[in-house]
């Protein structure tokens, strides 16, 4: 064995020297995503939203511990507005966002007034960008390269547009039952 080694010393090297290159590469790209916990915090986020624009009926916010969406009557009737926000929470165990289901037809004194949202105010709100702990919702804008043949073939890159939980470089993302365009930070919640 040893008279084996010595003689083909440079053809072990160089074929155990790229797979010890490769292990180490994985293993230092998977460590961030292995050492960093889960999100100990669900996320709530509102679509069809956008709270930059002035004109827009529709102000979702936290105010008084409480998840408060307020309308006002639309000042020019012939310029175009937003559909109705839709609201999501995205469950930190099951890594799974639900639409609460929202009336928003039923306003009083300017403000939706649904028991969907009654009940789901019995919650503690952090509204915060940042969760307690470290995680933040993010824009993920990322490509990968179709390998080899797709580059030769013309498939090109693929390009992934999405919202994801981040915390240092671990993310994770957001699966909605509808594409997400555009989301909206608007709470953590405070599970204690």
């Amino acid at each position: 064995m040893q008279k084996f080694i010595k003689e083909n010393f440079a053809l072990i090297v160089g074929v155990s020297l790229p797979l010890i290159l490769i292990a180490v590469f994985f293993i230092a790209s998977r460590a961030p995503q292995e050492l960093t916990d889960d999100p100990l915090y669900s996320v709530v986020f509102a679509t069809n939203y956008n709270p930059n624009w002035s004109e827009h009926p529709w102000r979702i916010e936290i105010e008084d511990d409480q998840l408060q969406i307020r309308h006002r009557e639309k000042i020019d009737q012939n310029r175009h507005y937003y559909n109705k926000p839709q609201i999501y929470v995205f469950d930190h165990k099951s890594k799974q966002a639900d639409l609460l289901d929202i009336d928003y037809e039923n306003i009083v004194d300017g403000y939706v007034v649904d028991s969907v949202l009654e009940k789901f105010n019995t919650n503690n709100f952090i509204a915060k960008q940042t969760s307690p702990d470290g995680y933040r919702l993010e824009y993920d804008y990322s490509s990968s390269s179709r390998g080899l043949m797709g580059e030769i073939f013309g498939f090109g890159r693929r390009y992934r547009n999405s919202y994801v939980l981040k915390k240092n470089s671990h993310t994770i993302p957001l699966k909605t039952p509808h594409r997400v365009h555009q989301a909206h930070f608007i709470a953590w919640i405070d599970h204690e």
